[in-house]
């Protein structure tokens, strides 16, 4: 169970950090400046259709390029992700708590506002907790 785990924190590891390195400025700017960061900074995100997503960094950096949500949201998110003491602290509550929801929401204040945040996008609800 353990490397099934470790697998997940990894990968959700990876689509934390993707939020993460988004400039906060990028994200005050709004969806467009969001849109431009993403082309300009990592191109390979733009060309990946929805079917192309393998796991829970894919589908969310899909949902990063694709501006299926709003940089207001995804700024939400990592501004919670800080509240959390950075990317590698968040996916170790999440780990902590196996990735459950019940467990998350159990941890309460920002980790369960952040896995809200997460869960409430059906795409990462799938790819990084089921």
């Amino acid at each position: 169970m353990a490397d099934g785990l470790d697998l997940r924190a990894g990968d959700l590891e990876r689509g934390l950090a993707l939020i993460d390195e988004i400039p906060e400025a990028v994200l005050l700017a709004g969806d467009l400046a969001l849109r431009d960061w993403v082309t300009s900074t990592h191109p390979e995100l733009v060309t990946t259709s929805r079917a192309d997503i393998v796991g829970c960094a894919g589908a969310i950096a899909w949902l990063i390029a694709s501006t299926a949500i709003p940089a207001a949201k995804i700024l939400k998110i990592k501004r919670l992700i800080e509240g959390l003491g950075g990317v590698a602290k968040a996916v170790q509550l999440f780990w902590g708590a196996s990735f459950k929801w019940e467990k998350i929401q159990a941890l309460g204040g920002a980790a369960a506002a952040l896995g809200a945040e997460l869960l409430g996008i059906a795409a990462v609800q799938q790819k990084c907790f089921s």
